[in-house]
């Protein structure tokens, strides 16, 4: 009898399912995991907002199963105990070198065609976002603020990046707490401390109100408009106001003259 073919991936409903199946179980077991991604934005956009649609037109309405791999992070000190927890859910691991190459773990269900992947303590990617003492903030997802810094860091950023970024944005107060907000101070701080993390991350944000416009534009009234370019605009001033280290400022002198960021291999 002919073999069943081997599923593609999960579609959001499951993927937002498992995702939570995994945090829940893991914290069952004294181990914390947070959401990383597109996933975890539009299941804080779901809880708290309408501008979900940004991310869901296009990308889950006309795909069946979009979702071949979900991300996490958590912390180090824990990573036998994180390995415990997706081996006893039914996933094996990868192996390989990606733990000592890249911080991280990557775990398969081959059966549902389904990738985990676990980032330890940082996201290194165009920029490294440290994630230690952010954790403990939030249920599922990791905080907004930290989730727009992962989506800022991108030197090339995408359409769905834009998307995502906006969503959550639209989705949150800016303010300077966790749980509900984007917490600009965090924000802020993380950029004075890299110069060069500063200047893709301001970048971007001036060009989520006038480059990257048109990729959104057209689904928002006016007030809706002004209400992301106010946030984005607090966000920026909380950065420009946060004092500067030294290294920052020793860097910024050189400017993008000398490369800024770090390239992002395929893995």
């Amino acid at each position: 009898m002919k073999a069943s073919p081997v599923p593609s991936g999960l579609s959001f409903d499951e993927a937002a399912t498992e995702a939570k199946r995994i945090v829940e179980y893991g914290q069952s077991k004294g181990v914390l995991l947070r959401l990383l991604g597109a996933l975890a934005i539009t299941l804080r956009s779901i809880e708290t907002g309408k501008h979900c649609f940004l991310f869901l037109d296009g990308r889950i309405a006309y795909q069946e199963k979009p979702f071949t791999d979900i991300d996490f992070v958590g912390y180090s000190r824990q990573r036998d105990r994180i390995c415990k927890v997706l081996e006893e859910l039914g996933y094996q691991s990868r192996g390989g070198f990606t733990e000592a190459e890249f911080g991280r773990m990557v775990y398969a269900d081959w059966r549902r065609g389904i990738v985990v992947d676990v980032f330890l303590d940082t996201l290194s990617m165009c920029h490294t976002i440290d994630f230690r003492g952010r954790l403990e903030a939030g249920k599922i997802a990791a905080p907004p603020a930290d989730l727009l810094l992962s989506k800022m860091q991108i030197v090339d950023t995408n359409e769905k990046d834009v998307k995502d970024s906006v969503c959550l944005l639209l989705d949150h107060q800016v303010g300077f707490e966790d749980e509900t907000g984007v917490n600009c101070k965090h924000i802020a701080e993380t950029l004075a401390k890299d110069w060069g993390f500063y200047y893709t991350a301001t970048t971007n944000l001036k060009k989520l109100k006038d480059e990257f416009a048109h990729m959104y534009a057209g689904k928002l009234s006016q007030p809706e408009l002004q209400d992301l370019h106010s946030k984005i605009d607090k966000i920026l001033d909380a950065t420009e106001n946060e004092p500067k280290t030294i290294g920052w400022r020793v860097r910024a002198k050189v400017g993008p003259k000398k490369k800024w960021y770090q390239d992002v291999e395929a893995y």
